[in-house]
């Protein structure tokens, strides 16, 4: 049966965590906090990403979290970023592969430097942050 949050399902902008794509092997999910209308229910969100993991069964997974818009007022969630992790590290972090911070702000590390004492080593060892500086190139002569 496939678990449907009864919070997105009256409101599709209320948290941010879905499945992007399936392979043979990996599930690929995505977040992105700031797209949040609800990025402060805290007891939804945890239920909404504990709900779509317990789908997953033993498939591995890689966790993609868009920090695009990510500011003070998500980084002020403290606790909710600490539940999170807890919940990853003590359900599903067996078949995590890789955790893809893109978009990183100022606010996402202050995020993650709360969190990290209450992550395991090996899922700190798998975060990833994509710091590739972006441009645009100028056509004008």
């Amino acid at each position: 049966m496939t678990y449907i949050c009864p919070i997105c399902s009256a409101d599709p902008t209320s948290h941010s965590f879905r499945k992007l794509s399936e392979t043979e092997d990996i599930i690929y999910y995505y977040t992105c906090p700031a797209k949040a209308s609800k990025y402060n229910d805290r007891e939804g969100i945890l239920a909404h990403y504990d709900g779509e993991l317990a789908q997953k069964g033993d498939k591995k997974w890689v966790w993609i979290f868009d920090s695009e818009g990510f500011d003070m007022k998500h980084a002020l969630e403290a606790q909710l970023a600490i539940e999170m992790a807890m919940l990853i590290n003590s359900k599903y972090s067996a078949s995590l592969e890789k955790i893809c911070v893109i978009n990183p702000t100022l606010f996402t590390s202050i995020t993650v430097n709360v969190i990290w004492p209450f992550i395991g080593s090996y899922l700190r060892s798998i975060i990833i942050f994509d710091s590739v500086q972006r441009f645009s190139v100028s056509t004008e002569i």
